[in-house]
């Protein structure tokens, strides 16, 4: 004041609880956060009533750790006396001060927070007793979040303050016993009600029995005895319908039931007389497959026979003309022979002999008698292997082979060789195809019996299915 400062003037008052955001207010905010009773006097002497509205604001600090992200509000638009119990319990007489200065409790901040709400998030038990039993504050009121006192009370696992608020709600929880005495008179009127009507009933029963009695010229006891023996009747009657019902009933489920067992016996025939006829045709299918693959063996057996007899008579046919051919080419092939023979011979014996009298004038004495004898040996076996050429010729020319071994030369054997290969390779592919031929068709039996027993598991699932049902 000596530095003509304001009492109207705002500024930082200090930091929030929980956020660590600035708190911008004015001199009696500063007072009530920082728990000044005397300093608060002082100012609400000398200050109006609009400086108890005055609503703070918050900052984020720049510099300290709330300084990263964006600002996160947590006492926006808070009055003095919301920043006052913000502070804590032991602030609790400048919390008096200001509510004898006429301060506004009924106010709420901008998340639709009581002073209830922010004691119970602040944990100022004292505030709230003081409240709830000395203030006419809505101890029921929800904010925006759908929150009352007693479930911030709750979550923040206050126990002191929870069991305040349950008995403080208790004592002004009029609800249930509105509710219950509504409840008693609701019963008390159905009850008159129903006495009424029961009234009304015995008496339209009587004026009933009178009126009868009257018409009939007997005693409303007598009226009321035949009535009542009517009504057992009726009784009776009813009673008789319901086990004639009843007995119908029964009988209906045992002709079901007999309906039933008959339509399984029914499909199980039937099934048996598919199997045996699956089972039949089956049988028939093999038996005719195995009189086919019979048919065609016989035919191949056949055909084998006949193209042998074919070459047979073939060869019979030509044995004539190759033997005259092979008398023929006897002499010329003997020849040929023999010059085969003596040209192998003659190239051994000259390849010697010029090797010998090259090394002549080289070796010792005795080396012309040694050369001498290798000549002769020489001769000697160049006439034993003519010998037993010429002697292989005759034999050849002369003797009986079978019709099938007897050929024409070089040529003729070449071209036997290769027929014969040729038969055999023609009469292997046959068997072969023959062979794929059976296996494909046992593929295809067993493939169809597959799917016949398949059929067959799914036609007993729909049966079981069905009786089931």
């Amino acid at each position: 004041m000596q530095n003509k400062a304001s009492l109207t003037e705002t500024g930082f008052i200090g930091l929030t609880k929980k956020k660590k955001n600035l708190i911008n207010s004015n001199a009696v905010g500063a007072a009530a956060f920082s728990g000044k009773k005397k300093m608060l006097e002082f100012l609400l002497s000398r200050m109006s009533g609009k400086s108890l509205e005055f609503e703070a604001s918050e900052e984020q600090d720049r510099l300290g750790v709330s300084s990263k992200g964006k600002l996160e509000k947590e006492i926006s638009k808070y009055t003095p006396l919301m920043l006052n119990i913000v502070s804590g319990e032991h602030n609790f007489d400048c919390f008096k001060v200001l509510l004898q200065h006429n301060a506004e409790y009924t106010r709420i901040d901008s998340n639709g927070n009581t002073i209830l709400h922010i004691a119970a998030m602040y944990d100022n038990c004292k505030v709230l007793e003081y409240t709830a039993k000395n203030l006419k504050v809505d101890i029921f009121a929800r904010n925006k979040a759908g929150e009352t006192a007693l479930s911030i009370a709750q979550s923040k696992n206050n126990t002191k303050a929870a069991e305040l608020l349950t008995e403080c709600s208790s004592e002004l929880d009029t609800s249930k016993k509105l509710a219950e005495s509504l409840i008693n008179e609701l019963e008390k009127e159905e009850e008159q009600n129903e006495e009424a009507q029961n009234k009304r009933k015995l008496k339209k029963w009587r004026n009933k029995i009178n009126k009868l009695a009257k018409s009939l010229n007997i005693t409303p006891e007598e009226v009321e005895e035949r009535l009542k023996k009517e009504e057992e009747e009726k009784v009776k009657k009813a009673e008789e319908d319901r086990r004639k019902e009843i007995e119908r009933v029964k009988q209906a489920e045992i002709d079901e039931q007999k309906q039933k067992e008959e339509l399984r016996k029914q499909i199980l025939e039937e099934r048996k007389r598919i199997q045996q006829e699956e089972e039949a045709e089956r049988r028939r299918e093999e038996q005719q497959y195995r009189e086919e693959m019979e048919e065609r063996r016989r035919e191949q057996a056949a055909k084998r026979d006949r193209m042998k007899s074919e070459a047979r008579e073939r060869r019979e046919q030509e044995r004539p003309r190759r033997e005259h051919r092979n008398e023929e080419a006897a002499p010329t092939q003997k020849k040929e022979r023999t010059e085969r023979v003596k040209s192998a011979v003659r190239k051994p014996v000259e390849t010697e002999q010029r090797e010998t009298r090259q090394s002549r004038h080289t070796t010792e004495a005795n080396t012309p008698r040694a050369d001498t004898q290798r000549e002769k040996s020489l001769r000697k076996a160049s006439k034993s292997v003519a010998r037993d050429e010429m002697a292989t010729e005759n034999k050849l020319a002369n003797e009986e082979a079978p019709a099938e071994k007897k050929v024409f030369g070089l040529g003729g054997e070449m071209a036997l060789a290769a027929g014969s290969k040729k038969a055999q390779q023609r009469l292997k592919k046959k068997l072969n195809q023959a062979q794929k031929e059976e296996e494909d068709h046992l593929a295809v039996m067993e493939r169809v019996a597959r799917e016949k027993a398949e059929a067959k598991d799914k036609a007993e699932q729909e049966d079981r299915d069905r009786l089931r049902e």
